[in-house]
């Protein structure tokens, strides 16, 4: 009986030894899947007539892609830990953060409203206030100024930032702009302001050992929201352009009937 339990246990082990590569590859699926709704969603994007807004939206999802592709790819032969890894990720997600940036500041620009560009500052400077106020006082605490982890410091950063640009792209669609702007500004608000209070709650479970469930969400969390977010931009840009397509063949109708009778 013992024999044949031990038989057993060893044959179930080999099967789970095989599937290990598997089961390892399973956990990389949130990533990829994230990678490619960005792709179809600047896709899309680029079907419509880019101007302004649109044209740096549409490259900012591009970086996003690319970014996100080049981190993975870096992952696969680089511990997260490793110096290439952190150089790569912070000129990468660098470029990332001046696109969004310039994104929703050309948006509030765009405008021309006065009281928009007050509260640009006013969201900035309360953003860095909460953020030295909460976050900065218990790395203090912990680690000195020049023994803070580049992991903790950029998390915060990039808080702060992703934060600015998703309050201030609320702000913005309170104006009314055209439906593809509106749909991408949109998706661009809430993926932004959900990384960005990721990031600071990331931070906090970084510097607390109650927390240690913020740290595991960070294999999965980022490109399910993503997911979320580009998914639905994708989707809202297609049913879009359906709908353009459908009022635009009357029209066309109409003027090869008009051509007939001429």
């Amino acid at each position: 009986m013992a024999t044949s339990f031990l038989a057993g246990m060893r044959e179930g082990w080999c099967c789970v030894r095989h599937l290990l590569p598997v089961l390892g590859f399973v956990k990389e699926i949130p990533t990829l899947l994230s990678i490619a709704f960005v792709v179809v969603a600047a896709a899309m994007l680029f079907r419509f007539r880019l101007h302004g807004v649109l044209t740096l939206a549409a490259w900012y999802l591009i970086c996003q892609a690319m970014f996100a592709a080049v981190c993975w790819v870096g992952l696969q032969t680089n511990s997260q830990d490793s110096e290439w890894y952190h150089t790569t990720f912070s000129i990468c997600f660098g470029l990332v953060l001046v696109l969004s940036v310039a994104v929703v500041c050309y948006a509030g620009l765009a405008l021309g409203k006065p009281e928009l560009l007050k509260m640009l500052l006013l969201i900035a400077l309360l953003l860095f206030r909460v953020g030295y106020r909460v976050v900065l006082p218990q790395i203090t605490n912990l680690y000195k100024p020049d023994e803070v982890p580049a992991q903790l410091s950029l998390a915060v950063f990039q808080g702060c930032i992703l934060l600015f640009c998703g309050l201030l792209s609320w702000v913005v669609l309170l104006t009314p702009m055209e439906p593809e702007t509106h749909r991408v500004m949109v998706a661009l608000a809430m993926f932004w302001t959900s990384i960005g209070v990721f990031a600071w709650l990331w931070s906090l479970g970084y510097l607390s050992s109650k927390s240690v469930a913020w740290l595991h969400l960070n294999s999965w969390l980022p490109s399910f929201l993503a997911i979320v977010a580009f998914g639905w931009l994708a989707w809202q840009l297609s049913h879009l352009q359906h709908e353009l397509s459908r009022q635009a063949v009357p029209i066309s109708q109409q003027i090869s009937v008009e051509a007939t009778r001429v």
